[in-house]
């Protein structure tokens, strides 16, 4: 008799932790998905305002070559913007780690907070303990 209440106690322990164990893989694995839906979403919001402010600089910069075509002339004008073009892009390579490099690692860090999973286990703790 004792045996048995044993062994029922023994697979009913059994049962509720697997029943836990596919409960916290489920919760980590809606977890992982949330963190990846911000890092996507926060590469195609940076790639489109990427393209739409270099089309934008793009624009000026011609609207200012055909400002200056009549004072200095197309192909200073055009140098001029050629020039302008290759420091940016010297500039960019040169400060790419402050630039690009340094704040989207901080992008993901922030979204890869692992604070926020060890405070939603708090939180779950604190509420099957009341």
């Amino acid at each position: 008799m004792a045996n048995e209440k044993k062994d029922s106690k023994i697979r009913q322990f059994i049962l509720d932790l697997k029943s836990y164990l596919a409960i916290e893989s489920d919760y980590y694995q809606i977890i992982l998905v949330e963190k990846i839906t911000k890092i996507v979403s926060l590469i195609i919001i940076s790639v489109l305002l990427s393209g739409l402010f270099l089309g934008l600089f793009f624009f000026l910069l011609f609207g200012l070559a055909y400002l200056l075509v009549p004072i200095l002339g197309k192909m200073i004008t055009f140098s001029i913007i050629l020039g302008l073009f290759l420091m940016l892009i010297l500039l960019i390579v040169v400060l790419r780690k402050e630039i690009v490099i340094n704040p989207v690692l901080r992008l993901v860090l922030k979204t890869m907070d692992t604070k926020t999973i060890k405070n939603r286990k708090e939180e779950k703790r604190n509420e099957t303990n009341q």
